[in-house]
C-alpha cells in the first residue's frame, strides 16, 4: 500500500513545476481574449488502511476514534506527529499510535491554544497527513516559516480539519496556505479563520488552503495576502469543489485571478461569500468575491448570494468587477450584490453580465434590506448581511460593520469623493481610527477637517478592515467647532437649545444615516428629542446664509 501511495506522489513530483502555469486562450462574447490556465488533474489518492481501532492511548490521552481523540496540549505534540508521519514511523508505548500511515482514519482535538515555537510542517508531498483535526474553538499562534513549494501548517490533507484559529505569518513560494498547501478531494474544512500573514513570490497563495478539491465551509480570513504572482484568494487561491459560508476581510494583492474570497474558481457551486477586504490586482481578472470564475465546461454551476462590501482595485488591468470574471455562460448567478459607494466600478467589468449583479448602497444594504433575497443569512439592525454558520466569529461581523456615508444630500458618498461628514457603527465594541488628521472620529461620528488620503481602520476583537479614503472636500470645517460649543445640554434628555440665532434648518441624523428630525427653527432655539432612543447622533444645522455646519450629539435618560 505504501508503495503504491509513494508511486503516486512520485509522479506528481516528477511534473515540471513550468505546468501549473500552463494556460490556453479562450475569448469572451465581448472580445477580450481572456486566458484560462489548462488545470492540471491531480490523481485521487488512496488513503491507507488506518480504520483499525487503537489499544493505545496517546500521550495526553485519548484512543484516536471520532468518540475518544487524541489529545494535544503542546507545540512538543505536534513536532512528535509530524516526525512520525514524514518518518513513516509506528510509534511505542503511550505516544501517538498509526503514523505510518499518515494517521489515516485517526481523529486528534486541541486541549487548549498553542504556541508554536518553531514550525514544523505536518506533513509533505509524500508523507501526507490522513487524519483529522478538531482545534475545538482553540489557536495555533506563532505560525512561522519560508518555503519554496506546499507551504502551511500541514502540506497535503485529506481528512477534515475544523474548528481552528491560525495566527502567524508566512513567506511562499508556490502552493502556499496558513493552513495547508493543498486540500484533495476527500478533505473537509469548516469553521477555521485565518490570521496568518503570508507573502510569496509563486502561483497559488490562498489565506487558508492554496488548492483545494475538498469543501470549504464556514471559514473566515482577516490576514493580509499577498503574491507577485497569478491566482491569490483570501481563503483559498484555487478551488474545484463547493465554498460556502466564507467571509474575508484582508487586505488581498496579487496579478492575474486575484479575489477577496477566492481566486480562481473552475465548476463548482459557491454560496454566501462576503468580501469586506481591499482587492489589488496588477494585471487582470480581478474581483471583489471572486477573481475569476471558469465556468464553461459546467452548465449547472450556480453562484448565488454573494456581496462584496470591499474595494477593488487595479493598476494596468483591463477586467475588473465588483464580484468576479467571468469566462462562462453556461453557469448562472442569482442574488449577487455589491456596495455601490465603495468604488465607481459596475458589474463584472463593461458589458460581461454587469446585469448578473445589482449595485446598492449601504442603507439598502444594511439590516434585513437584502432578507428576501439572501437565505441562510443572519440579519441585524444597523449592519450588513452574516452567513448564519459564522455569525458568531469576530471576522463575520467586523465585515458586516458598516460605515454608513450619508449626507443631507442622499447617500451619494464614495469612498473616494468624500465631501461631507458620515458616520460609523460603534457596536460589538467596534474601535474606529486613522492614520492621519485628514479626518477626525468621536463617538461614531466621522468629521471631515482636511483634504487629501486617509486610512480608516476598524478593530472588532483580533479582526480588522480598513477603508481607503479621499477626501475631496470639507464642509465649513472651521464652523464645527463653534457649533458644538453652542449646543446645550449635550448629553440631552428631552430637549436641546442651539444658541445661535443665525441657524434656519436643524437635521438629526441615527448612526444609520436616517434624517429623525427636521425642523425649521424661524427664530427658537429650543429642539424637542424626547421620541428619539437613548444613543448617538449627528445634528447638521443650515445657517441664513446656507452654510452648513455639524456637530455630535448624545441622549440618555
Amino acid at each position: 500500500m505504501k508503495a503504491k501511495f509513494t508511486f503516486l506522489m512520485l509522479i506528481i513530483l516528477s511534473i515540471p513545476t513550468s505546468i501549473f502555469a500552463q494556460r490556453t486562450g479562450y475569448n469572451c462574447t465581448n472580445g477580450i481574449s481572456l486566458e484560462i490556465r489548462e488545470r492540471i488533474n491531480y490523481p485521487s489518492y488512496e488513503i491507507p488502511d488506518g480504520t483499525k481501532i487503537n489499544t493505545i492511548p496517546g500521550k495526553n490521552g485519548g484512543t484516536g476514534t471520532a468518540e475518544d481523540p487524541f489529545m494535544i496540549t503542546s507545540n512538543e505534540d505536534l513536532v512528535e506527529i509530524a516526525t512520525r508521519i514524514i518518518e513513516g514511523t509506528e510509534a511505542q508505548g503511550s505516544i501517538f499510535p498509526n503514523g505510518n500511515t499518515g494517521y489515516a482514519g485517526q481523529h486528534f482535538k486541541l486541549a487548549n491554544d498553542i504556541e508554536i515555537d518553531e514550525l514544523v510542517q505536518i506533513g509533505n508531498t509524500v508523507n501526507i497527513f490522513h487524519g483529522n483535526l478538531d482545534g475545538d474553538g482553540h489557536a495555533i499562534k506563532g505560525i512561522k516559516g519560508e518555503f519554496v513549494d506546499s507551504g502551511g501548517l500541514f502540506s497535503y490533507i485529506t481528512g477534515t480539519i475544523k474548528n481552528l484559529s491560525l495566527y502567524g505569518s508566512l513567506k511562499g513560494g508556490f502552493y502556499t496556505g496558513a493552513l495547508a498547501a493543498m486540500a484533495f478531494e476527500t478533505s473537509h474544512i469548516s469553521n477555521v479563520h485565518n490570521y496568518c500573514d503570508i507573502t510569496a513570490d509563486g502561483q497559488f497563495t490562498g489565506g487558508i488552503v492554496a488548492a483545494t478539491w475538498g469543501t470549504l465551509i464556514g471559514c473566515t480570513n482577516n490576514a493580509d495576502i499577498t503574491s507577485t504572482s497569478d491566482f491569490v484568494g483570501g481563503v483559498s487561491a484555487d478551488t474545484y469543489n463547493d465554498t460556502y459560508d466564507c467571509v474575508n476581510t484582508g487586505n488581498i494583492t496579487g496579478t492575474t485571478s486575484t479575489g477577496g474570497v477566492i481566486g480562481y474558481c473552475t465548476n463548482n457551486n459557491v454560496a454566501r461569500l462576503h468580501n469586506a477586504g481591499n482587492i489589488y490586482g496588477s494585471t487582470t481578472f480581478t474581483g471583489g468575491v471572486i477573481g475569476f470564475v471558469d465556468n464553461y465546461r459546467e452548465p449547472d454551476v450556480i453562484n448565488r448570494e454573494l456581496i462584496n462590501t470591499g474595494e477593488v482595485m487595479t493598476g494596468s488591468a483591463s477586467v475588473i468587477g465588483q464580484l468576479w470574471i467571468e469566462a462562462g455562460v453556461e453557469g448562472h448567478t442569482e442574488d449577487c450584490f455589491y456596495n455601490s459607494q465603495n468604488s465607481q466600478l459596475q458589474g463584472y467589468a463593461p458589458g460581461i453580465h454587469a446585469e448578473w449583479v445589482q449595485p446598492k448602497t449601504v442603507l439598502e444594504m444594511i439590516g434585513d434590506g437584502l432578507a428576501e433575497s439572501l437565505t441562510s443569512w443572519t440579519f441585524n439592525e444597523g449592519m450588513f448581511p452574516m452567513p448564519a454558520p459564522v455569525a458568531e466569529s469576530e471576522i463575520a461581523i467586523c465585515a458586516a460593520t458598516p460605515a454608513y456615508f450619508f449626507n443631507e444630500d442622499g447617500n451619494v458618498n464614495i469612498y473616494n469623493a468624500l465631501n461631507k461628514d458620515f458616520t460609523v457603527n460603534i457596536e460589538n465594541g467596534a474601535a474606529w481610527s486613522t492614520d492621519s488628521d485628514i479626518i477626525t472620529i468621536e463617538e461614531g461620528v466621522v468629521t471631515l477637517v482636511n483634504t487629501g488620503d486617509c486610512i480608516l481602520t476598524l478593530n472588532i476583537g483580533n479582526a480588522s478592515k480598513y477603508y481607503n479614503l479621499t477626501v475631496s472636500q470639507p464642509d465649513n470645517v472651521n464652523e464645527i467647532a463653534t457649533l458644538s460649543n453652542n449646543i446645550y445640554p449635550n448629553p440631552a434628555n428631552n430637549s436641546i437649545t442651539i444658541d445661535n440665532q443665525d441657524v434656519k434648518n436643524v437635521k438629526i441624523y441615527n448612526v444609520k444615516g436616517q434624517c429623525m428630525i427636521d425642523v425649521n427653527m424661524n427664530g427658537s432655539s429650543t429642539i424637542d428629542v424626547s421620541a428619539l432612543e437613548v444613543g448617538f447622533y449627528i445634528l447638521r444645522a443650515e445657517y441664513n446664509d446656507n452654510s452648513i455646519a455639524t456637530s455630535n450629539i448624545s441622549i440618555t435618560r
